[in-house]
């Protein structure tokens, strides 16, 4: 079954952020010792975030905090640290023979605690490319993926839709082909069996779509990888994503498959015998549904006058926003930061414009910010890029209008139920949002 979880942490330049699930939750729970868990370092940061002086101080949370308690993952004997992006860190600092000095220094540091070491494992979206001789050369353990596509997508008549059928047909051919390219240069391999795609809810039209992931299907591909790792006496196994729900993946309990994903591991991985599915209710806590989002009716926001966001929350990449000497305050935490409001709905052809009173203020040195980025939505929640206009951003420290000219856009009619705001894609630029407004239509 089910022996540990890799969880996306995260970490720029000692800003950390959404580990509330470890903080508040895991930390609390009664029966963590029953599960362990690794780290999965989401640095898809700037390269410049990654320094010699910021990887050292990262090392030593990790190693202070963590990877000393009894609950951590180990994989031969060492901990194990999952690294999404091994590349970004490699340009950052300077090159493989700088990485694979700093990967060094992480031993050192790790037996001085009394560990034997750390074994990093480089993860990749899907594919390989020519990346795995680099993460060998710099001391890494071992290899894997976020998702386990393989060459489907390569594969299929139109790379954005295809069926699940595709995943399972490919992804045995994928997994002896990333244990052997992984063993030539003298990695480990961590096979994956994935959760299928659906991102539309994040993002929209462009979102890449795979059909016809069943509880069945699964069980299916669980079947052909237990037969594989049988074969070469292999035990780990990556299934995931877990709870990706804005990207369409999932191994949760949910509503279109009820237990059936997690029943399809429990078929094929344990021993046969009755079992009971436990809810919260069950155990007398809960419900956790969240209430049902009416949305908000306001069409202005000044935040002069306001203690609160309005509605405006933190989508992505962005601490949480707070009114702070009369603007909205915010810095992002990463390079795609953005903010989302749901509204009850209103007629688009009652406004015709929204203008944002903003300041942004950057560090010396960050270059350029890139564009400010409305999105507009009919259904909450569904952004697409049709439905979105952008502004040069300014982070000169001063407050400009923004003027969003939504009457001109063909995508700007029937109901509006959401927004969404994106500001550039830099990381430790402060935001301070004075007033949001909707200009109603000209007679």
């Amino acid at each position: 079954g089910v022996s540990f979880f890799m969880v996306d942490w995260y970490w720029e330049q000692g800003s950390r952020s959404l580990e509330h699930w470890l903080q508040s939750a895991y930390a609390g729970a009664q029966y963590r010792d029953q599960i362990k868990w690794a780290i999965m370092w989401a640095n898809h940061i700037p390269d410049q975030s990654h320094t010699p002086e910021d990887w050292r101080e990262l090392v030593t949370y990790w190693l202070d905090t963590y990877l000393q308690t009894p609950e951590y993952l180990h994989l031969d004997g060492k901990p194990a640290v999952f690294i999404w992006n091994p590349a970004g860190l490699r340009r950052g600092v300077g090159g493989t023979e700088v990485a694979a000095d700093l990967y060094a220094e992480a031993q050192t540091m790790a037996q001085a605690v009394g560990l034997a070491g750390i074994n990093f494992v480089a993860m990749t979206s899907s594919g390989f490319g020519d990346g795995l001789q680099a993460v060998a050369d710099e001391g890494y353990w071992g290899a894997t993926h976020y998702h386990g596509w393989y060459d489907a997508t390569a594969r299929a008549a139109d790379p954005r839709w295809f069926n699940f059928s595709l995943v399972a047909e490919r992804a045995p051919l994928g997994w002896t082909e990333g244990a052997e390219r992984s063993a030539a240069v003298g990695l480990n391999y961590l096979p994956v069996v994935d959760t299928g795609s659906d991102s539309r809810p994040w993002h929209g039209d462009t979102a890449m779509v795979i059909e016809g992931y069943t509880a069945l299907a699964f069980e299916g591909l669980l079947r052909e990888a237990k037969a594989w790792l049988d074969a070469r006496g292999q035990k780990n196994l990556v299934l995931g994503p877990w709870n990706e729900w804005g990207e369409g993946s999932w191994l949760e309990p949910n509503i279109e498959h009820g237990f059936g994903l997690l029943d399809a591991i429990r078929y094929v991985f344990c021993e046969p015998g009755p079992h009971v599915d436990v809810v919260p209710a069950d155990v007398g806590l809960g419900p956790y549904d969240f209430p049902r989002i009416h949305g908000y009716k306001a069409t202005s926001w000044d935040f002069r006058e306001l203690t609160d966001g309005g509605g405006w929350q933190a989508l992505m990449q962005v601490t949480r926003p707070e009114v702070v000497g009369g603007a909205l305050s915010f810095r992002s935490t990463g390079a795609d930061p953005a903010l989302t409001f749901m509204h009850a709905g209103f007629d688009a052809a009652s406004f015709g414009q929204l203008r944002i009173r903003m300041r942004a203020t950057a560090p010396a040195g960050t270059g350029d910010l890139g564009v400010l980025q409305l999105f507009w939505a009919q259904e909450a929640g569904r952004h697409t890029e049709p439905n979105s206009v952008k502004l040069p951003l300014i982070a000169d420290g001063q407050m400009h209008d923004y003027v969003f000219d939504l009457a001109a856009q063909p995508g700007w009619q029937q109901q509006i139920r959401g927004f969404r705001l994106d500001p550039g894609h830099r990381s430790h630029v402060d935001f301070a949002i004075e007033s949001i407004e909707l200009v109603p239509t000209q007679g």
